[in-house]
């Protein structure tokens, strides 16, 4: 294959370099003697001139004959050293200036974007206001042309002489008002708020819950150029997990602008998505867990699992289907939201309920894990 490219690479810079060479010394030889050299009749005449005592006597005419002999010299020197110039120096000069170029296109199109926390705002004020207008679905539907009857309209529809008969409407006294507040402050005190935790309480509550299921689990581990929040090692699978940027409410986004990796947004803050690094670490982790198993390679599945610990992920509804697709399982801690996603104390149940794997593949891995700890 090396031999077929140095060939190629020869044949190249061969027919190029001939193709300038030819015209250069056609130009060369018009200009100064006016000869054509690539006509025939051009050449026909010096041996005529010979015959008839043309004596080579004057600096021109030796110059003229000597630049003749040097023609295949010159073209073979000017060969050699196009082949030992450093091509390979000079196309990485030409792409790196071409691959600045675009990333100056690429930051200015970036300063024409708002800035990313004017974005995240955005975001989470259209996926709040989408929230919100999901309570008008229940309305019952309005039909064009009949407006809805309030107590003040039944008594305009009513003859008057059935008006006298309903009591007398009052407007609401100070005290009814309070009532209605005060029924409403309570309502609003039984209703459930959002359990936001620290990121340490997690993953303590974590690992504790690990433990108690009788589970092998390491902490922060290194895989690749990510750091994994945690590793579970269960009956015939290695799951790699990652938690949300714990403490807020996101929206989360899997779709990278250009060759940037994908972010997600909060009020105040932006984030890379920690999915995006888990199936980054996943594919590593895959491609070297034949040299940490060996034959036993096949008895364990690496899976992917994203835990939602004390925030929010906003867009779950919409964002779930591509974690499916990417075969992502989601679960959450007892503070996590939406309460949709399962808890992860099912989870961890189910895999109690299993068994384990032998005692020798689970050192292998957790030895393998505990060695590139950060």
């Amino acid at each position: 294959m090396r031999f077929i490219l140095k060939l190629f690479h020869f044949l190249v810079l061969s027919v190029v370099w001939l193709v300038i060479y030819a015209k250069a010394v056609e130009l060369y030889f018009y200009k100064i003697w006016g000869f054509r050299i690539y006509n025939h009749k051009q050449w026909d005449m010096i041996p005529a001139e010979w015959k008839n005592g043309w004596i080579i006597d004057t600096p021109s005419e030796f110059f003229f004959f000597f630049s003749i002999a040097m023609i295949l010299p010159v073209f073979a020197i000017g060969l050699a050293v196009l082949l030992r110039a450093p091509w390979g120096k000079f196309y990485n000069n030409i792409y790196h200036a071409l691959s600045e170029k675009k990333k100056v296109r690429h930051r200015q199109k970036i300063d024409k974007f708002p800035s990313a926390e004017e974005l995240a705002k955005v975001l989470l004020e259209k996926v709040r206001n989408k929230k919100k207008k999901i309570g008008k679905d229940k309305m019952p539907p309005r039909m064009d042309g009949v407006v809805p009857l309030t107590q003040h309209k039944i008594r305009e529809e009513l003859p008057k002489t059935e008006q006298k008969k309903l009591p007398k409407e009052e407007p609401p006294t100070l005290e009814d008002v309070a009532k209605t507040d005060s029924d409403a402050l309570v309502a609003s005190a039984t209703l459930p708020e959002p359990k936001m935790t620290s990121r340490i309480e997690v993953k303590y509550a974590v690992l504790s819950q690990a433990e108690a299921a009788g589970l092998r689990i390491v902490q922060e581990v290194k895989i690749g150029v990510d750091i994994i929040d945690f590793a579970l090692i269960t009956e015939g699978a290695v799951y790699l997990i990652n938690l949300e940027p714990v403490g807020a409410e996101w929206v989360a986004d899997e779709i990278g602008f250009e060759n940037d990796e994908p972010l997600w947004f909060s009020e105040t803050k932006y984030e890379t998505s920690p999915v995006f690094k888990l199936l980054r670490a996943t594919r590593y982790f895959e491609s070297v867990l034949k040299d940490i198993l060996g034959p036993d390679r096949d008895k364990i599945a690496v899976k992917k699992m994203f835990l939602i610990g004390g925030g929010s992920i906003l867009n779950y509804s919409d964002i779930s289907d591509t974690w499916e697709d990417s075969e992502v399982e989601t679960y959450r801690l007892k503070g996590g939201r939406p309460e949709t996603v399962p808890l992860f104390d099912d989870f961890l149940d189910e895999q109690k309920a299993k068994g384990k794997n032998s005692d020798d593949i689970i050192e292998k891995i957790y030895t393998a894990l505990v060695a590139v700890e950060p």
